[in-house]
Protein backbone atom coordinates (compact mmCIF):
# COMPACT_ATOMS: atom_id res chain seq x y z
CA UNK A 1 0.00 0.00 0.00
CA UNK A 2 1.53 3.60 -1.02
CA UNK A 3 0.85 6.04 1.80
CA UNK A 4 -0.96 9.00 0.79
CA UNK A 5 0.83 12.26 1.79
CA UNK A 6 -0.25 15.69 1.33
CA UNK A 7 3.18 17.63 -0.07
CA UNK A 8 2.70 21.28 0.23
CA UNK A 9 5.71 22.64 -1.32
CA UNK A 10 4.89 26.35 -0.95
CA UNK A 11 7.27 28.50 0.70
CA UNK A 12 4.64 30.96 1.82
CA UNK A 13 0.93 30.47 2.87
CA UNK A 14 -1.48 31.46 -0.03
CA UNK A 15 -4.51 33.20 0.44
CA UNK A 16 -7.53 32.40 -1.20
CA UNK A 17 -9.35 35.93 -2.32
CA UNK A 18 -12.46 37.10 -3.83
CA UNK A 19 -11.73 37.70 -7.72
CA UNK A 20 -9.01 40.32 -7.86
CA UNK A 21 -9.01 41.30 -11.30
CA UNK A 22 -5.83 42.06 -12.67
CA UNK A 23 -3.82 41.93 -16.19
CA UNK A 24 -1.30 39.03 -17.31
CA UNK A 25 1.22 40.44 -20.24
CA UNK A 26 3.31 36.85 -22.07
CA UNK A 27 7.20 38.60 -22.03
CA UNK A 28 9.30 35.71 -22.74
CA UNK A 29 8.91 32.21 -24.40
CA UNK A 30 12.28 30.26 -24.18
CA UNK A 31 14.35 32.97 -23.21
CA UNK A 32 13.17 34.78 -25.94
CA UNK A 33 11.70 38.30 -25.22
CA UNK A 34 8.23 38.92 -26.68
CA UNK A 35 5.37 41.80 -26.72
CA UNK A 36 1.80 40.80 -25.87
CA UNK A 37 -1.42 42.97 -25.01
CA UNK A 38 -1.72 42.71 -21.42
CA UNK A 39 -4.88 40.27 -20.94
CA UNK A 40 -7.15 40.53 -17.99
CA UNK A 41 -7.17 37.67 -15.34
CA UNK A 42 -8.83 37.49 -12.17
CA UNK A 43 -6.90 36.36 -8.97
CA UNK A 44 -7.95 33.33 -7.15
CA UNK A 45 -5.52 32.85 -4.51
CA UNK A 46 -2.11 34.70 -3.84
CA UNK A 47 0.74 34.36 -1.74
CA UNK A 48 4.33 35.46 -1.52
CA UNK A 49 5.87 32.54 -3.66
CA UNK A 50 2.85 32.70 -6.36
CA UNK A 51 -0.67 33.46 -7.82
CA UNK A 52 -3.72 31.21 -9.00
CA UNK A 53 -5.24 33.15 -11.50
CA UNK A 54 -8.38 32.48 -14.02
CA UNK A 55 -8.15 33.56 -17.76
CA UNK A 56 -9.98 33.00 -20.67
CA UNK A 57 -6.55 32.72 -22.85
CA UNK A 58 -5.40 28.94 -23.43
CA UNK A 59 -1.82 29.18 -23.26
CA UNK A 60 1.11 26.60 -23.03
CA UNK A 61 2.35 25.20 -19.72
CA UNK A 62 5.82 24.61 -20.75
CA UNK A 63 9.45 25.80 -19.59
CA UNK A 64 10.36 29.03 -20.40
CA UNK A 65 6.65 30.79 -20.43
CA UNK A 66 7.01 34.11 -18.25
CA UNK A 67 4.39 36.73 -18.04
CA UNK A 68 4.06 39.30 -15.85
CA UNK A 69 1.34 39.88 -13.62
CA UNK A 70 -0.44 43.36 -12.46
CA UNK A 71 -3.07 43.67 -9.28
CA UNK A 72 -4.10 45.62 -6.79
CA UNK A 73 -4.82 44.77 -2.95
CA UNK A 74 -5.93 47.43 -0.52
CA UNK A 75 -5.04 49.97 -3.24
CA UNK A 76 -1.65 48.90 -3.64
CA UNK A 77 -0.15 48.26 -6.79
CA UNK A 78 1.68 45.22 -7.23
CA UNK A 79 3.42 43.60 -10.43
CA UNK A 80 5.26 40.14 -10.68
CA UNK A 81 6.84 38.13 -13.05
CA UNK A 82 6.00 34.57 -12.83
CA UNK A 83 6.31 31.17 -14.90
CA UNK A 84 3.07 29.53 -15.53
CA UNK A 85 3.49 25.61 -14.44
CA UNK A 86 -0.02 24.49 -14.15
CA UNK A 87 -2.85 25.01 -16.12
CA UNK A 88 -6.56 23.65 -15.41
CA UNK A 89 -9.54 23.68 -18.06
CA UNK A 90 -13.09 23.77 -17.48
CA UNK A 91 -13.95 24.63 -20.85
CA UNK A 92 -14.91 28.03 -20.32
CA UNK A 93 -11.85 29.31 -18.57
CA UNK A 94 -8.44 28.19 -17.72
CA UNK A 95 -6.96 28.59 -14.43
CA UNK A 96 -2.80 28.91 -14.11
CA UNK A 97 -0.76 28.14 -10.97
CA UNK A 98 2.34 30.77 -11.42
CA UNK A 99 5.22 30.99 -9.28
CA UNK A 100 6.91 34.42 -9.29
CA UNK A 101 10.65 34.90 -10.45
CA UNK A 102 13.45 37.40 -9.85
CA UNK A 103 11.06 38.86 -6.84
CA UNK A 104 12.44 41.83 -5.07
CA UNK A 105 12.39 40.93 -1.44
CA UNK A 106 11.21 44.18 -0.18
CA UNK A 107 7.84 43.68 -2.68
CA UNK A 108 7.14 40.26 -1.64
CA UNK A 109 7.16 41.69 2.17
CA UNK A 110 4.57 44.58 0.99
CA UNK A 111 2.15 41.99 -0.63
CA UNK A 112 2.53 39.39 2.11
CA UNK A 113 1.61 42.58 4.74
CA UNK A 114 -1.45 43.17 2.03
CA UNK A 115 -2.33 39.88 2.39
CA UNK A 116 -2.33 39.47 5.51
CA UNK A 117 -4.29 42.98 6.06
CA UNK A 118 -6.65 41.42 3.32
CA UNK A 119 -7.34 37.90 5.61
CA UNK A 120 -8.16 40.02 8.86
CA UNK A 121 -10.83 42.00 6.67
CA UNK A 122 -11.80 38.96 4.85
CA UNK A 123 -12.56 37.18 8.96
CA UNK A 124 -14.24 40.28 10.02
CA UNK A 125 -16.48 40.21 7.15
CA UNK A 126 -17.37 36.10 7.59
CA UNK A 127 -15.40 34.86 4.56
Amino acid sequence: MVPITNDNRREYFRLSVPAIPGSMTIIEIGQRPITTAPKPVQIRNAGGGGLAVQAEEDLPIRRGVVAQFTFEIGQQQFSFRGVLVRKLDDLTSYEYGVRFIDVDEYQRGLLLSALGRLQVELMKAGR
